[in-house]
């Protein structure tokens, strides 16, 4: 059977998902802490790093779709687009707030259809934790107190 995973559907599971969480829209998402540890390192803010942890709950879906492609290769590609606009975006000067958003932008986002922003946050944050935007903290490194 050949599964049919699109933005729309991604979306869709992460509203699914989100509402059917037992804890309040305003409650910190607890990001995983390798995540949190970039997060920190790469000095987003609060708000952002709520909305990365809420991107989160559907970064899975995002990994089971490009699992699923049949050009092995797609996953690298997206993950090379990925790289190349986020490293244009900080050239233009972006502080790590607004590159987190023309990230999410660039995934499809800022449209007024929630499902697909939906799965834009998704999207990003996904290649988030995969490393492929933003800067990897070096292995010494440790938050200031």
């Amino acid at each position: 059977m050949v599964r049919h995973v699109t933005y729309e559907n991604i979306g869709r599971a992460l509203a699914y998902v989100r509402g059917h969480q037992n804890q309040s829209e305003l409650e910190p998402v607890a990001l995983p802490p390798k995540v949190e540890h970039k997060a920190k390192y790469n000095l987003l803010s609060a708000p952002t790093k709520q909305f990365l942890g809420v991107g989160q709950t559907g970064a899975a879906h995002v990994q089971n779709y490009l699992s699923d492609q049949v050009d092995p290769a797609e996953a690298q590609r997206m993950a090379d687009g990925f790289t190349a606009r986020y490293k244009a975006v900080v050239a233009e000067g972006a502080e790590p707030d607004a590159a987190f958003g023309a990230m999410i932008g660039f995934a499809g986002g800022g449209s007024t259809d929630v499902s697909r922003d939906a799965a834009a946050l998704a999207v990003v944050a996904h290649f988030f934790s995969t490393c492929e935007i933003f800067d990897r903290p070096p292995a010494d490194w440790q938050p200031a107190e």
